[in-house]
């Protein structure tokens, strides 16, 4: 017999851990990825699109820039031809041109014009031509200007003296279109620096047909008509148009007595600006290229300041059939894209009496 421990054969043995298996190694192959290949056609297709984008933005580049220029082009010709339909405009009524002579160098002494708005230093009236055929000339300032001014009737008026005796008084005013610095004015390389100024004087009276009242009462009293502004615009200062202009200006004092003599003639500030561009636009300077079209009258010099610039006059023609003509050269001075310019030309008949 077999003997058992206690317990018997079926007696509980302790119980053993088990063993922990390592998990056998499994090799992990690595993961191929697939790259695939642009085709020839998608290749073609993305380089044929950022092409036509290229060409697209160059073609509105290029039209944004040449809309603004088209822009500018138009406005600076309507300026200037503005200018030239002025001017010829206010000689409708031409009584005298006046030229570069002891006379006309006179007048522009005598007007009143403002520190801010001086004529350059080479500022010149116009000689007469001794031949009607208007050009370009070889010397500089031979006979052609750069300012412009003339005498235009201003009515005329009535009036009757105690003695009975009516007397007939002519009145004036003086123009003048003058180039003046902007700025630094005229500077080597470049093309803007200038503006034109226009001015116009008040009224004034023949002082010769004044000083022919030999009646006492009645030149007093036609000078208070005058100062009080019967028959027209009131009127307080007299010259000698047909005489000697130095001297020949007076203003009649506040009794309407007397004469008081004076040096200058005032502006009439609703008629006159000094600056017909404005900051906007410029007249073309001698510095300017040669496509811009300054010196077709006259001959370009550099001296004290500079002559013609883009403003340039000839006078032709008999005192019956007096002919301007006048050169306009101006161009935008606002900065940035290519600048808009213009040169135009007329001619302007009229007559002096």
């Amino acid at each position: 017999m077999t003997h058992y421990p206690s317990g018997g054969p079926f007696a509980s043995r302790p119980l053993i851990p088990p063993v922990a298996r390592r998990p056998r190694p499994v090799a992990v192959k690595p993961r191929r990825t697939s790259v695939k290949m642009p085709s020839l056609q998608t290749v073609l297709l993305v380089a044929l699109l950022m092409a036509v984008s290229s060409v697209l933005f160059t073609t509105l580049r290029y039209q944004r820039t040449s809309d603004a220029f088209g822009e500018r082009m138009e406005r600076v010709t309507a300026a200037a031809a503005r200018i030239l339909d002025d001017v010829r405009s206010r000689m409708g009524e031409t009584e005298e041109i006046f030229k570069q002579d002891l006379r006309g160098e006179a007048v522009l002494r005598m007007l009143e014009l403002p520190p801010s708005a001086l004529p350059i230093e080479y500022s010149r009236l116009p000689r007469l031509r001794s031949r009607d055929a208007f050009g370009r000339e070889d010397i500089p300032a031979a006979a052609t200007g750069n300012a412009l001014a003339f005498a235009v009737s201003a009515g005329s008026r009535a009036v009757r003296g105690p003695s009975g005796k009516s007397y007939r008084l002519e009145a004036y005013r003086i123009d003048a279109f003058y180039l003046t610095t902007v700025g630094k004015g005229p500077q080597p390389g470049s093309s803007v620096g200038l503006d034109l100024c226009r001015f116009v004087s008040v009224p004034v009276v023949d002082r010769s047909q004044v000083e022919a009242i030999t009646v006492p009462r009645d030149r007093q009293r036609v000078l208070r008509a005058l100062q009080q502004g019967e028959g027209g615009p009131a009127v307080r200062h007299l010259w000698h148009r047909g005489g000697n202009v130095t001297g020949s200006l007076a203003v009649i004092d506040a009794t309407g007595k007397k004469l008081i003599p004076v040096s200058t003639l005032p502006a009439d500030p609703a008629e006159s600006c000094w600056g017909l561009f404005g900051s906007e636009f410029s007249v073309v300077t001698n510095y300017a290229h040669s496509s811009y079209g300054v010196g077709q009258l006259g001959r370009i010099t550099h001296d004290r300041g500079g002559f013609p610039h883009g403003f340039e006059i000839q006078l032709g023609g008999s005192a019956a059939s007096r002919l301007v003509r006048i050169h306009l050269c101006a161009i935008t001075a606002d900065r940035g894209g290519v600048p808009g310019s213009v040169a135009q030309q007329t001619t302007i008949s009229t007559g002096e009496r």
